[in-house]
């Protein structure tokens, strides 16, 4: 019966040991598979993470650019512009300049004022300014003129009608003396 006892038992026992070796064997390999997955996390994050990071820096380079030619563009605007304002500025100043020259020199004629918007801006109003100057100065002149003629004339006949009163005078002068 021992016998028998002993040799139910081996078999029970050689599983025993044969569950304890898988079991054993089965912890070894759940650890090694938990280590590959954690390192395949790891590495899958690194990887993510760089190339997360590389695109960023490239949409940062590519932002550093878009504003650099952004900030050249408006460079460029703003030149066009203060270039068109000094050109406009520099023709006005000139057409007002040329009609105070004329002015200086006598010239007084009436100069064509170049339509602008119906609100002028300083330099138009100086050459309107500068217009209604001439043309002041042309209308005193020729009051001038006028009344110089007419003062002549006037002189002309006075002298017409004193000349015979001065003969007169004088001949009788010539004949209280003798």
């Amino acid at each position: 019966m021992i016998q028998t006892y002993e040799d139910t038992l081996a078999p029970v026992i050689a599983l025993s040991i044969a569950l304890k070796k898988q079991q054993s064997e089965l912890t070894t390999l759940s650890n090694q598979y938990t280590q590959a997955m954690d390192e395949s996390a790891k590495y899958l994050q690194n990887t993510l993470l760089a190339k997360a990071q590389i695109r960023s820096l490239e949409t940062a380079e590519q932002a550093r650019s878009s504003l650099v030619i952004a900030c050249v563009l408006l460079a460029l605007v703003i030149g066009l512009i203060l270039s068109t304002v000094i050109r406009s500025l520099n023709r006005n100043l000139i057409a007002v300049l040329a009609i105070l020259k004329e002015v200086a020199q006598g010239k007084l004629g009436s100069h064509k004022q170049n339509q602008g918007s119906g609100n002028p801006d300083e330099f138009q109003q100086l050459f309107i300014a500068s217009n209604q100057m001439s043309d002041s100065l042309r209308l005193l002149i020729g009051h001038l003129i006028n009344s110089n003629e007419k003062l002549v004339l006037t002189a002309d006949e006075w002298t017409a009608v004193f000349k015979p009163l001065s003969a007169a005078v004088s001949e009788f002068v010539i004949e209280a003396i003798h």
